[in-house]
């Protein structure tokens, strides 16, 4: 992971240095949040293969940023929900650098990441595949505030978790339309905002973590939100 000196900034000791990593769904990202500001993102659409894309993506996106693992204070990881695999990936690279560079691992919910992205004046709530037919989703108050877990539904089921005294929402995300639909005729008023990214990028884990530094609530720890076991599939068959 070296990098060419031409390619350094200077960097504010006083303002942190962010590098965040996101693989719980199909894309891959990873990120560079500095000064308040997004420095340099590259995604990836890859819905497996994370572990081999991850750190030269990393390497990649340092050099984008123009800064030195010296730099970095905080290595932020997207702790899910989503997919197993993806969610080891993100989470055992960032507690490798971590340790290699001293910097402080901060482990972020990648849904309310997306809702602090948002930053709607309404309640919302944002939901991310399974890869199981269902979602995950959870609702978030006007200042991004989770208003209950993490729970994992479908369209038929979304009615029974709605938080009370709620008279307008915004739904984002995976199967976001249906979502809305099902939920239609508990608020007066309900949305699907079409201008944003439906999923959770590492610019967003990284503007959240940032948000958490700066309140001090960034003592998250990295361990990943599991809502199911991972899906092993079938056994090999001994050889004959």
């Amino acid at each position: 992971m070296s990098q060419s000196p031409d390619a350094k900034r200077s960097v504010d000791n006083d303002m942190p240095v962010i590098l965040a990593l996101e693989a719980s769904g199909d894309e891959l990202s990873v990120a560079v949040h500095m000064a308040g500001e997004l420095q340099a993102q590259i995604c990836h659409a890859a819905r497996h293969g994370h572990a081999a894309l991850i750190t030269p993506m990393i390497a990649d996106v340092m050099t984008q940023a123009g800064i030195s693992f010296a730099d970095l204070t905080h290595v932020a990881a997207g702790v899910g929900p989503g997919s197993f695999t993806g969610i080891r990936v993100a989470l055992a690279t960032a507690k490798g650098l971590c340790l290699a560079t001293g910097a402080k691992g901060v482990g972020i919910n990648g849904l309310a990441a997306l809702a602090h992205r948002l930053n709607l004046d309404i309640p919302v709530l944002v939901s991310a595949d399974t890869r199981r037919g269902l979602c995950y989703a959870q609702f978030f108050d006007p200042n991004g505030t989770a208003l209950g877990d993490v729970i994992e539904t479908g369209a038929d089921g979304i009615s029974a978790h709605v938080p009370s005294d709620l008279g307008t929402l915004a739904v984002v995300g995976w199967q976001a339309e249906s979502l809305a639909a099902a939920l239609a005729v508990q608020f007066d008023s309900i949305s699907t905002p079409r201008d944003v990214v439906g999923h959770v990028q590492a610019a967003d884990i990284a503007a959240h973590a940032e948000s958490l530094v700066a309140s001090g609530d960034d003592n998250t720890g990295m361990t990943p939100l599991y809502l199911a076991p991972a899906f092993l599939g079938p056994g090999k068959k001994a050889s004959q």
